[in-house]
């Protein structure tokens, strides 16, 4: 939606498009805050201002198509899209004072009577970030955010923390770290800055001992895990945070 907003701001406003196209955007966003955002959950505290940024977004655009609107008709029409979001978000007076306005510019055709395509009858697909969305570090690696969505796939914490990458390395019959084995040619091992022969010699302050045991679903649930890695005789210190949802993120 971003990059359509900021394609319409390049438009000259007596552009043939412009006006179309600022329409067409807002009943979209309208749409899709109908599939991210539950209904009825996005009024602020005194009952009139949406909270939601989906939902701000949404009104925004509608206020851009209805500034450069001269026909009444569609003028009314889209007033009473807008007023159907409000509604839908829980804006029940914001949506009646709307339809006021429109009174005497008669259209109640819906979207799919006006052409545009039905999206109530889509299905939301997951979106799953690829590597270079779901791992974000500081130029020096030494805190990463993980996008939650990724545990599940291609960084699966059981098989990354009991074998699949770390392995345990012994002296004298003891554990005293775990070695990396699988660092090479890895996308995700590559931009969480561990290498091949890294051996990690301690976990949340703690160090590698005989006793030791990787506990997932604690680091799981708090959402981070440091690590503190003998690299070739130097100790590098290394943070990763599961990455909390932006308010209107869905």
């Amino acid at each position: 939606m971003d990059g359509l907003r900021a394609a319409l701001a390049k438009l000259p406003a007596e552009h043939r498009l412009r006006r179309r196209l600022a329409g067409d955007l807002a009943i979209f966003a309208a749409a899709h805050v109908r599939h991210a955002v539950p209904a009825g959950t996005c009024v602020a505290p005194d009952g009139t201002l949406p909270a939601c940024e989906a939902v701000r977004e949404a009104l925004g655009d509608f206020a851009t198509a209805l500034r450069g609107e001269p026909d009444p008709g569609r003028r009314g029409w889209l007033r009473r899209q807008q007023a159907a979001l409000l509604e839908y978000v829980g804006d029940v007076a914001g949506a009646a004072a709307l339809r006021q306005q429109s009174a005497g510019e008669l259209d109640d055709r819906s979207p799919q009577e006006r052409g545009y395509l039905d999206f109530s009858a889509g299905a939301i697909v997951p979106h799953t970030p690829d590597t270079a969305e779901s791992l974000r570090c500081t130029y020096d690696h030494s805190r990463c955010e993980i996008d939650p969505a990724v545990l599940k796939g291609e960084i699966d914490p059981e098989a990354l923390l009991e074998g699949a990458w770390f392995m345990p390395d012994e002296e004298d019959g003891e554990l005293v770290a775990f070695r990396v084995t699988s660092a090479h040619g890895s996308e995700v091992m590559r931009r969480l800055d561990l290498r091949a022969r890294d051996r990690i010699v301690g976990v949340d302050g703690a160090p590698v001992t005989g006793d030791f045991v990787w506990d997932t679903e604690a680091a799981l649930a708090r959402g981070r895990l440091t690590l503190t890695i003998d690299r070739a005789g130097t100790t590098l210190e290394r943070e990763y945070v599961l990455r909390t949802p932006r308010a209107g993120d869905r």
